[in-house]
């Protein structure tokens, strides 16, 4: 089996190309998949900061008593302690 490797040139082309072939796929993978990551981080951290502005925006226009229901209506664990 080993001989025609030895003889053929073109058969170690073949071989080093699909070597080559996957080698770079799975290069573009991982490079791919770590921007992917990262655009995912960027797009929650971003939607984390629109909500909570969002919220802090509502909670200031909204009558004292109804505050503490919107927070926990948020799903935010913390207290409305801003009174007025």
């Amino acid at each position: 089996m080993m001989l025609w490797w030895k003889r053929s040139l073109a058969a170690q082309f073949i071989v080093f190309m699909l070597l080559a072939l996957v080698v770079s796929q799975a290069l573009a993978f991982l490079i791919s998949w770590e921007e992917r990551d990262e655009a995912l981080r960027a797009a929650t951290r971003g939607e984390f900061f629109s909500r909570t502005a969002l919220l802090a925006s509502l909670l200031e226009s909204l009558p004292a008593p109804l505050r503490q229901e919107v927070v926990v209506a948020s799903g935010t664990r913390n207290r409305c302690s801003r009174s007025g």
